[in-house]
């Protein structure tokens, strides 16, 4: 399933605050991501199992939850799966916290250098040996309609674009196991995507793998 990659461009959504620049709206959704990393890198959670369980909530659930309130509702049910915490565990925390007990605090300097450590080496990707397209290629995203997870925005597929930059090489979302591929920044124009608006033309810059793309005469 697409969650979220499925929402962008859908009419009724309203248009993006780009003044909210902000990562953190408080306190609580700084712990969750810490808390996600934290145990994606100590193996309790990956992060395409992190992504499954937050598509996998009710819709109406999921649309009127935080961003954060997704990520701390999957990894507290993949960390249940696993048998790390009990469900009747995180709720006792919810009465005891909820009756004023203060937020356990700890200090681990050691997990915390090799978290930082793995997503540093994580985000290191290598460029591609050899890519189907080059800067100035004109591309089409494949129409397609997949059921396992996939980060080609609906709104993007059928829309011709052009090939900006060959950005790395990495393995696409949801293909555990499957060899790496090249990805590309592909650009497209606003009225391609959208088709005439009151607003001036734009440019759309979107992060595509190559296996979402054909070629386009």
């Amino acid at each position: 399933m697409d969650g979220a990659y499925d929402m962008g461009g859908m009419a009724t959504f309203g248009a993006v605050d780009a003044a909210d620049d902000a990562v953190f709206h408080a306190r609580w959704e700084e712990r969750a991501f810490g808390i996600s990393m934290i145990a994606m890198c100590e193996g309790l959670a990956s992060g395409g199992g992190l992504r499954e369980t937050m598509y996998a909530m009710h819709p109406a659930v999921y649309l009127t939850t935080p961003y954060y309130g997704r990520w701390l509702h999957a990894i507290e049910q993949l960390m249940v799966a696993s048998g790390t915490i009990t469900s009747a565990e995180v709720d006792a925390w919810v009465q005891r916290l909820r009756a004023g007990e203060a937020v356990p605090a700890s200090s681990d300097s050691a997990l915390t250098q090799r978290t930082v450590a793995a997503f540093d080496e994580r985000l290191v990707r290598p460029l591609p040996a050899t890519a189907r397209f080059a800067v100035g290629d004109p591309v089409r995203v494949r129409r397609m309609w997949p059921r396992d997870e996939n980060h080609a925005p609906r709104y993007l597929r059928g829309v011709p674009g052009v090939i900006e930059r060959v950005q790395c090489e990495d393995p696409p979302p949801g293909s555990d196991g499957h060899a790496a591929e090249p990805v590309y920044a592909v650009r497209f124009s606003s009225t391609d995507v959208f088709g005439a608006q009151e607003e001036p033309p734009f440019t759309i810059l979107a992060d595509l793998w190559e296996s979402y793309l054909e070629a386009d005469a």
